[in-house]
């Protein structure tokens, strides 16, 4: 999809009165496309959108970060691990574990059965799933090509 930069300048204000989860659904761009923007400074707020649910949803994190990898705390809080991920950045949440060496090296950002899922019983397109997943579309089409030579 296209935008254009008076979709870039209204996404800007909107993120100055509303949280961007908000934001993209009002717009109706994906909210991976708005962090995107904002990552390159296109848009941007000095607002804490933060709510009271939000900072229980983080301390939650936060807590099951200590037993548990990333991408898993990301699915019991309900968020998409990228969410998780900037939480970590931001030092919201943090662990003195290193789930790296403890799982044996990288982790998959996201179950590769739950990309098939959304692909065939949903119907969704690779670039939508990669979105909503937060992995790349190349990513999104190596698992499905991957399920259909039988090597998932």
């Amino acid at each position: 999809m296209t935008y254009s930069m008076s979709d870039v300048k209204r996404a800007g204000r909107l993120w100055d009165e509303m949280p961007l989860g908000e934001v993209a659904d009002q717009m109706d761009i994906a909210e991976s496309t708005l962090w995107r923007w904002s990552s390159m400074d296109l848009i941007s707020t000095d607002t804490n959108h933060l709510s009271k649910a939000d900072e229980a949803m983080i301390e939650r994190a936060d807590e099951l970060y200590d037993v548990m990898p990333l991408r898993r705390v990301a699915d019991e809080v309900g968020v998409c691990e990228r969410t998780a991920q900037r939480w970590r950045k931001a030092g919201l949440i943090s662990t003195d574990k290193d789930w790296l060496k403890i799982n044996g090296g990288r982790e998959k950002k996201t179950d590769p059965g739950r990309v098939i899922e959304m692909y065939h019983e949903k119907e969704m397109t690779q670039r939508e799933i990669a979105d909503q997943v937060g992995i790349s579309r190349s990513t999104v089409s190596r698992y499905i090509r991957q399920y259909r030579n039988g090597n998932l």
